[in-house]
């Protein structure tokens, strides 16, 4: 096991004995409704909130060779998701350290090329991942939409497009994703969620 890998493992247990960390100074990071496209708002309930975030590098389609690479652990960062039409795009703040923050980017970057497409015939799966362009987003940037279908027993079909990026300045790191009722198209274009990215890559700079 690597180093910072059982490093990263050991503050994981720490924190879930400890409870999440206070991560309020990082407010001043995350986006503001101002700074979103027309039509969006907060989420009802608690904002920001502190949450769980996936921090690393993993090689999907190395578990489907039998060769797999995970290097990522489950830290904490500061969320806000804002909401139009019922759906959502949240945004989260993290300070997990270099080690982690260039994995974390390295996966996004190199998942298209190195998972771009799977397919399983016997649980009928098709899963197709692509690179989404960032313009404006700057350096230590990467954006990915990740497209699955899924036939289900009764003979309906299941399928859903998700969007992913991550932003890096100095010791932070941003996560950007969307969520939507399956079967319906994305309320967010590639456009307008580069566009939601690249707001928050200036907010980072500010911050820092």
């Amino acid at each position: 096991m690597p180093s910072t890998l059982a490093v990263a493992l050991l503050v994981s247990v720490v924190m879930t004995v400890t409870g999440p960390p206070d991560l309020g100074h990082l407010e001043a990071a995350l986006l503001t409704t101002a700074e979103m496209p027309a039509g969006f708002a907060v989420a009802e309930g608690d904002d920001p909130v502190v949450a769980q975030q996936r921090y690393g590098y993993s090689d999907y389609c190395g578990f489907r060779r039998l060769d797999p690479v995970d290097q990522s652990f489950s830290g904490y960062a500061l969320s806000r998701t804002f909401v139009r039409d019922g759906r959502a795009v949240t945004m989260s703040v993290g300070e997990p350290g270099d080690t982690w923050i260039h994995a974390t980017v390295r996966d996004v970057t190199e998942q298209p090329a190195m998972c771009p497409e799977y397919s399983d015939a016997m649980s009928e799966v098709d899963y197709h991942v692509t690179a989404v362009p960032l313009p404006g987003a700057g350096p230590d940037a990467a954006a990915m939409a990740e497209s699955w279908s899924v036939t289900m027993a009764e003979g309906g079909l299941n399928w859903s497009r998700d969007l992913t990026a991550v932003v890096a300045r100095g010791d932070l790191i941003a996560t950007f994703t969307t969520e939507h009722p399956r079967n319906e198209p994305n309320f967010v274009t590639d456009a307008e969620f580069a566009t939601i990215v690249a707001a928050g890559a200036r907010r980072l700079e500010r911050y820092e």
